[in-house]
């Protein structure tokens, strides 16, 4: 009798625990789902679990707030720097409680009518690079193009990932630069080192002809923006605490049930 009630008390909190669990995920889900669609300029769909600063606190989550400029304009800051927003895209399921979305966004001062130049290149002191977003919890990217300096012309045919770029290059003091795949900086030739690293629009990295030695126009390639997707792994917490203790309990008891 006592083990029958050690057993149901084991199932018990066993039980609690999968409730909490699920009402914390409806309170994640949920939070915000109440409030209508916020709206700058061309973008009306700003919902859980993103937020337009100004709307009320109980809607969507202000690790994702996106704010409206004099310009209806919509932007996102991320590691102090501006990206107009372009585009938002949400999906009809859930990962870690949250509801899935992309944003689709561009730098600041290189939109294509503003008639960019080299000048304008978003050279930030703290640029989104893979190291960069992968210490950020809340946006990740997943492709990226980086720029380099090389005192030497690249001229091995090899180093077919080596996209020059005219604009930035002066051949009178020694400065060669080229755009290459991020996978390829490990593989850096002695005479180039690093610049800068961008994400970049995933269909036109992969279309991207690295074998055509021709320059590329950056200006035109970073123009067309990123897409940045959720970084959802804060509420992984929740569920590891939760195995933990279902594990706990029926490790304690399991001597109860045989």
């Amino acid at each position: 009798m006592a083990c029958s009630s050690a057993a149901a008390a084991a199932l018990l909190s066993a039980i609690l625990l999968l409730l909490l669990f699920f009402s914390s995920s409806t309170t994640l889900v949920s939070a915000g789902d109440h409030c209508p669609p916020s709206s700058c300029g061309n973008l009306t769909n700003i919902r859980n679990p993103l937020r337009l600063k100004g709307d009320p606190s109980e809607c969507g989550d202000p690790n994702y707030e996106l704010t409206c400029d004099h310009l209806n304009r919509t932007i996102l800051t991320l590691l102090s720097n501006n990206y107009y927003v372009t585009n938002i895209t949400y999906y009809d399921y859930l990962i870690e409680d949250y509801v899935y979305f992309n944003i689709q966004v561009m730098y600041v001062g290189m939109e294509k009518s503003n008639n960019g130049s080299c000048n304008h290149l978003p050279l930030s002191a703290t640029p989104l690079t893979v190291s960069n977003l992968s210490r950020n919890e809340y946006y990740m990217a997943d492709s990226y193009v980086t720029l380099v300096n090389c005192s030497k012309e690249v001229k091995n045919k090899s180093m077919h990932y080596y996209k020059p770029v005219a604009c930035l290059s002066h051949n009178n003091n020694n400065s060669f630069i080229y755009l290459i795949n991020s996978w390829n900086v490990r593989y850096l030739v002695p005479s180039c080192r690093f610049i800068a690293m961008f994400p970049v629009q995933y269909n036109k990295y992969i279309n991207l002809d690295w074998l055509d030695p021709q320059p590329v126009d950056i200006i035109e390639f970073l123009g067309q923006g990123f897409t940045l997707f959720p970084n959802i792994r804060s509420s992984t917490s929740i569920r590891h605490c939760l195995r933990t203790s279902i594990r706990s309990v029926f490790i304690s008891n399991r001597g109860l049930f045989s």
